[in-house]
């Protein structure tokens, strides 16, 4: 059994997590993804100029952002928007599932991150990004990851990368972590696997976590082994062990139920 103790005390400060959205996540969550011109705005705004970066769509939109954040948008701007598509029409991300962004200005681009952590400053690298995204294939999971929608409030969970150590982390940072939301790349699959069997169960509980956007046979397996991961946490709290944790395990248990996989007859470690 391999264990670490951490100490308990209050902090007289308060640090923030931080989380944001990558240019390759919002592609990938949108249906239609493109570049237009804001002609009107309103209660509803009205874009021309239309022309799609992911999927097809019309070369004019008229949306409506109620629900949405504020955002400051001006007459003329130039910007890429991030839709769904419905019954009524091209809606924008945040009204359907209370995501962070659907639009970004081209002509100021504030907030475009990609997946690395770098952050894009002009219209034709921004443009040029969201399209070559649709060249790598996204895996999906038959139901959500619980620790990703949940962090962000969608129904559709991203893995979260952490990006500390990037441009984008340097913006975003409030003291802690900071996280971003990305597309769980099909390509990433292998790395992720191999990261499961690191030495550092840190890692091992990342990798748990993000298996569950993989869903497969080799997967399955992998989650079930991690279900008896050495590593234990002990809290401490004024001098006594307060409680005691299997993070792995119980990374690789959720997991495995965001799959729909059979868990009968397995122990629970999530219960205490």
């Amino acid at each position: 059994m391999i264990t670490l103790t951490l100490l308990m005390w209050p902090s007289a400060a308060r640090a923030e997590n931080m989380y944001a959205e990558s240019l390759d996540w919002l592609a990938a969550d949108a249906d239609l993804a493109a570049r237009g011109r804001v002609a009107d705005l309103g209660d509803r705004v009205r874009i021309t100029d239309v022309v799609a970066i992911r999927g097809e769509g019309p070369t004019e939109l008229t949306v409506d952002p109620n629900g949405c954040a504020p955002i400051a948008l001006h007459e003329g701007e130039h910007v890429i928007v991030f839709l769904r598509g419905g019954p009524d029409g091209w809606t924008p991300r945040c009204a359907v599932e209370r995501a962070q962004k659907w639009v970004i200005s081209l002509t100021e681009p504030r907030g475009a991150y990609t997946f690395d952590g770098a952050i894009l400053t002009t219209d034709d690298a921004i443009v040029a990004y969201v399209a070559a995204t649709a060249s790598r294939p996204v895996a999906h999971a038959t139901s959500p990851a619980p620790t990703a929608y949940e962090r962000f409030g969608l129904q559709q969970g991203p893995m979260s990368v952490e990006i500390f150590d990037s441009p984008a982390g340097r913006e975003l940072w409030g003291g802690s972590a900071v996280y971003l939301a990305v597309p769980p790349y099909e390509d990433l699959r292998a790395g992720i696997l191999e990261q499961s069997r690191s030495a550092r169960p840190d890692e091992r509980e990342d990798a748990a976590r993000k298996l569950a956007n993989y869903p497969g046979p080799e997967v399955e397996a992998r989650l079930r082994e991690l279900l008896a991961d050495p590593y234990v946490a002990e809290w401490i709290s004024e001098g006594r062990v307060v409680d005691r944790t299997h993070p792995v395990r119980e990374a690789a248990w959720r997991s495995l139920g965001a799959h729909g996989a059979d868990r009968s007859g397995l122990e629970d470690p999530t219960r205490r």
